[in-house]
């Protein structure tokens, strides 16, 4: 058996484009699903914001380019640009994802964490067998090494602390930040934002209450409007499908917009606005240019180590 991957990521479509072919939770089981019916049982799925990947065990003699077709016609999409990968190759870009080397910040944090979540949940549903459970625990293992021996993670730049640097020089100490969502980047940015008041926006309050204080208030999502007059900073990293600020009901005076969700979380037409900042995620790869020759410098000694992995 090979392995097999076909991938749409930030290094040749934009963010428009990548929307477009975005796994929700439901769409990976029902991809998984239609899979089967194509006598492929193994799978693993992951879906992040700059890149969505479908990785399978296939017999030596299968077509890689019918991974392609299918995950083009299950969103509803014709021929675009996109990568498709077999055996070591596919193997090989696995691993230079896991440890960092393909993400928009290279050697970034989050992406090995999400490649072992997606991993686990492909795992639970029994969307894995033998084959694929060795490969992946193995590129977790590797990815983990190569973090540890030459130490990446001391210079954290995941797409949060990169939002966090745009944000910064902007921000005065009386500013008042209002962050929806509370999922990993939303946390970070609680973080890198602990010393500013701040509103969190959720659906529910169970999940928030672990992280209020003095600083941190709660508002429930319906009501997240009526605290936009109280807040001149709006950060958003939820998974919602829909804009969560919407244009038309952001009163008309300055903010500063971060939007850090895939699909976008911030109405774009509020870039129009010429008293308001705004940055969402293809504004952020151009901050992150600024941050690459140290780490390209480590890419280079990890890729040697992934030739060397890759054939084992």
């Amino acid at each position: 058996m090979k392995l097999v991957v076909v991938s749409v990521n930030q290094s040749h479509l934009n963010m428009d484009q990548r929307e477009s072919f975005h796994f929700r939770e439901s769409d990976k089981l029902a991809f998984s699903t239609q899979l089967l019916d194509e006598n492929i049982d193994q799978c693993v799925i992951l879906s992040t914001c700059n890149r969505s990947e479908v990785y399978i065990m296939a017999d030596d003699l299968y077509d890689k380019f019918q991974l392609k077709q299918l995950f083009l016609n299950y969103f509803n999409q014709s021929d675009i640009q996109l990568d498709v990968f077999d055996s070591i190759e596919a193997l090989s870009h696995l691993l230079k994802v896991a440890c960092g080397l393909k993400s928009m910040v290279i050697g970034e944090d989050q992406i090995l964490h999400q490649i072992r979540e997606a991993y686990e949940f492909s795992k639970s549903q029994k969307f894995t067998g033998k084959e694929m459970n060795y490969i992946f625990q193995t590129v977790l293992g590797f990815a983990s090494s190569m973090r540890s021996k030459y130490a990446i993670s001391e210079h954290p730049l995941s797409v949060s602390y990169i939002g966090y640097q745009w944000l910064m020089p902007q921000l005065k100490p009386n500013d008042k930040i209002m962050v929806c969502g509370i999922g990993e980047m939303s946390l970070l940015m609680l973080e890198y934002l602990k010393d500013y008041e701040i509103y969190i926006v959720n659906r529910t309050k169970q999940k928030v209450e672990p992280y209020l204080n003095e600083k941190r208030h709660y508002v429930p999502f319906e009501k997240r409007y009526d605290y936009l007059s109280e807040v001149n900073v709006i950060v958003s990293a939820t998974s919602s499908p829909h804009y969560v600020i919407k244009e038309e009901l952001v009163p008309n005076q300055p903010y500063i917009f971060l939007d850090l969700a895939m699909p976008r979380d911030i109405d774009v037409k509020l870039k129009e606005r010429s008293n308001c900042k705004f940055a969402d995620m293809d504004d952020l790869q151009l901050i992150s240019n600024q941050e690459l020759q140290k780490r390209q410098e480590i890419c280079l000694l990890i890729e040697k180590e992934i030739e060397v992995e890759k054939q084992n």
